[in-house]
């Protein structure tokens, strides 16, 4: 079973990065020199949402073996495979402006050349995290609260992700000229949306629907915080359902070019703040 199961993490790992065997040139290097800035970002995007949709894959394909498994040492390798892609995901996703400038100087090296992209990538992010712990100026640390929000901000919606133990948060400055997105735990943020503050109200649609009455008019409070990352549309969702008195959280991440989506859903009974604090706000409304 462990040679099985080693085979099939290389799969995906391969899987992960089909993409990039398609676009094999005579120098990775003058093709990556030749690329936009905007064009890396949308490959560095790619291959985060690649690894995400592969851990997110191989999490459930692998769900109800490691609910029955009493191998100790398998059990580790499956989940420490599924949160080492996470947290690389994470990290490009985050800080893929400062991953970008590391490839530039990596290719810069003739040696490195013919070394195909998401090799570079890889080496790219192993550099920010020596560079993170040796103290660069350039990756200057921030503390966060508990609900990932700043002493400067204050939280619009938080709650845990289920079985994971992050965090997914909405905040807003105290002056109330920012709002922010974040995703992880107050020690690794994984995704930050937008990492330029300017004009952030405007980078969100909050859309609403209410229909009072109660559980006999089958009464519904639903809200919804949209942002969008090259191809994907994040839908933060508050969903409250008189019916059934539960209110339900999460956020879905939708491919826009196939409409595949995936749906990380949240706990809501360690919910703080909501949704319905943003009717009040400046933020851009939708239908």
């Amino acid at each position: 079973m462990k040679k099985i199961t080693t085979i099939f993490i290389i799969m995906l790992c391969l899987l992960s990065f089909v993409g990039t065997s398609c676009l094999a040139q005579d120098s990775y290097g003058k093709a990556w020199n030749s690329f936009s800035g905007s064009e890396k970002q949308l490959y560095l995007l790619g291959i985060s949402h690649g690894l995400l949709k592969c851990s997110r894959d191989f999490s459930l394909f692998t769900e109800d073996y490691l609910r029955g498994t009493e191998d100790g040492e398998e059990r580790r390798i499956l989940t420490s495979f599924i949160e080492d892609s996470d947290n690389l995901s994470g990290l490009i996703l985050v800080n893929y402006e400062t991953i970008i400038d590391i490839m530039n100087d990596l290719y810069k090296e003739p040696a490195n050349t013919d070394i195909d992209f998401h090799y570079i990538c890889f080496l790219a992010c192993q550099r920010f995290k020596v560079e993170s712990i040796s103290g660069n100026p350039k990756l200057t640390e921030t503390i966060y609260d508990n609900y990932l929000c700043r002493n400067n901000e204050k939280v619009i919606l938080s709650f845990n992700i289920n079985e994971s133990g992050r965090i997914l948060s909405v905040c807003v400055s105290d002056e109330q000229d920012y709002i922010v997105y974040r995703f992880g735990t107050s020690e690794n943020i994984e995704l930050e949306y937008p990492s330029d503050k300017k004009d952030s109200w405007n980078k969100f649609t909050y859309s609403y629907y209410l229909r009072g009455g109660g559980k006999e008019n089958e009464g519904l409070d639903l809200n919804y915080l949209q942002f969008e990352i090259g191809n994907y549309l994040y839908e933060v969702y508050e969903e409250y359902s008189a019916n059934d008195d539960k209110t339900y959280v999460g956020v879905r991440i939708i491919d826009k070019t196939n409409n595949n989506e995936i749906d990380i859903t949240g706990d809501y009974k360690n919910k703080i703040g909501s949704l319905i604090n943003l009717r009040e706000t400046q933020v851009k409304r939708g239908e």
